[in-house]
């Protein structure tokens, strides 16, 4: 039986009860701490991240580089628990914010590389003004030409979460307008994330993919194969993971159709939620999947 860990993304951590429970697994304090001391070389930032991690959701919330570098900590830890449980992935797919994770487990990055790799690109992304990121519900699996006119109108299809959910990033003009369309639109629905357009162009894409390149492993024989959501393929070559990394912050993540297409292609059978994130095992069990597949929640706070 073939197995898949997915690695939660944005949404991962998101509530205090999830946090307070990994914060209490020694793996994951191991990890913080290791992070903590590369945060705080970098910034000059005293507060520690097992600190950071368990404090209310306005604050955690409110920094989004040291929340993905929290989330990065847990789900390398959560990971290494699993192995030491005895779990034997097939594949391993990052959701968005997830494949740094993803990445460091599969031997293709180091740990600390990882770190100083998303201390560049949060750093960056919270520099930018003038924008947000949005998730709209369709009421329907939107058309071809839907998307086509979100496009049109300025905004960047950031991340396919379902069918019926998509994440939309854009300058602050489009993302109102679009806020504003919505409450007049019973066929749509919008919820406001963050105000940084991440996903986007203006995440720079030439620069971001030359400092990938200094941080991700030169050779291609990874301890585990994986599944790029951007590419909607397995990443075979460095090449591939470069161009993967660097589209996860300025182009498009096909997160729900690579999934279907993982599951059909290579008869996955069990799906194991790395996260913690219950957000996204609902995500699995509202996606249409070519066969019956069992969904583990590995997202408590385990130890081994």
């Amino acid at each position: 039986m073939k197995t898949a860990f997915i690695f939660a993304g944005a949404d991962a951590l998101d509530t205090l009860e999830h946090r307070i429970a990994a914060a209490k697994n020694p793996r994951v304090l191991i990890r913080l701490t290791e992070a903590s001391a590369l945060w705080r070389e970098l910034t000059g930032d005293a507060q520690s991240l097992h600190e950071f991690l368990v404090s209310p959701d306005q604050a955690f919330h409110g920094h989004f580089t040291k929340k993905a570098i929290c989330c990065t900590s847990v789900q390398v830890a959560l990971y290494d628990c699993a192995l030491a449980l005895g779990a034997l992935p097939s594949f391993l797919i990052g959701c968005s914010l997830g494949d740094t994770a993803r990445t460091v487990c599969s031997g293709a990055c180091n740990f600390r590389e990882a770190i100083l790799g998303i201390a560049h690109f949060g750093i960056r992304g919270e520099s930018i003004r003038g924008g947000a990121i949005l998730q709209l519900k369709f009421a329907l699996p939107p058309d071809p030409a839907e998307l086509a006119t979100l496009r049109q109108r300025g905004l960047s299809l950031a991340v396919h979460q379902t069918p019926t959910l998509l994440l939309v990033a854009g300058p602050e003009e489009a993302t109102r307008a679009l806020l504003a369309e919505c409450k007049t639109n019973p066929k749509l629905k919008a919820r406001y994330l963050y105000d940084k357009p991440l996903h986007s162009p203006w995440m720079e894409p030439a620069a971001h993919r030359v400092a990938l390149q200094n941080r991700v492993s030169e050779t291609t024989r990874w301890n585990v194969p994986m599944i790029s959501t951007t590419l909607q393929r397995c990443i075979d070559t460095v090449q591939d993971l470069h161009d993967d990394l660097a589209q996860n912050m300025t182009g498009t993540v096909y997160w729900y159709q690579s999934v279907q297409e993982a599951v059909r292609r290579f008869e996955i059978r069990q799906i194991v939620n790395i996260g913690p994130s219950r957000t996204l095992l609902a995500f699995l069990e509202r996606t249409p999947l070519a066969l019956p597949v069992e969904l583990i929640d590995f997202s408590a706070g385990e130890t081994a």
